[in-house]
């Protein structure tokens, strides 16, 4: 899951899992009316949004939790998570909230876990902490270290620009 305000709206991504996926839909609301849930609207594809839930679609696969935030060196809408049941951490990037969002693009293989069975599931990027404009977005996760104990790891990540 992730939100984010953007242009007067609450945006809202939820990921629900769906066997080995995690398929993200996306709604929206303006600010104001963000307790109202019959002002909500659903992402159902190719631009358009609907008030029936029923008709929204995914806009990528992710994981249940995951940032999503504006980065001004890309000029694009970065999505980061951990692929589920794994220790790949990657990233997608899109023009606007709703996409369309790039394939993935993986950034690193985090630690294994103390019995390299465990995987990374919380796998986030910190806005806070971007440096020269958003050119170095650091991204933090955790693993068991070891029975019952966890630790915080933070990268930082260099973002290049590709032209398209």
């Amino acid at each position: 899951r992730a939100a984010l305000a953007h242009s007067g709206h609450l945006f809202a991504y939820a990921c629900a899992t769906q066997g080995l996926e995690r398929p993200c839909k996306l709604a929206r609301v303006a600010l104001e009316d963000h307790a109202r849930k019959a002002r909500w609207q659903y992402g159902s594809g190719d631009g358009r949004w609907s008030s029936d839930v029923a008709a929204a679609t995914a806009v990528f696969l992710g994981n249940n939790i995951m940032s999503v935030q504006h980065n001004a060196y890309l000029g694009r809408w970065l999505a980061v998570y951990s692929e589920p049941l794994g220790t790949r951490i990657v990233m997608r990037t899109a023009p606007a909230p709703e996409g369309p969002w790039s394939v993935a693009v993986a950034i690193g293989e985090a630690l294994p876990s103390f019995d390299d069975l465990g995987w990374v599931y919380d796998a986030l990027a910190h806005a806070e902490l971007d440096q020269d404009g958003g050119r170095f977005v650091h991204v933090s996760y955790t693993r068991q270290t070891q029975a019952g104990e966890r630790e915080l790891r933070l990268w930082r990540v260099e973002l290049e620009r590709v032209s398209r």
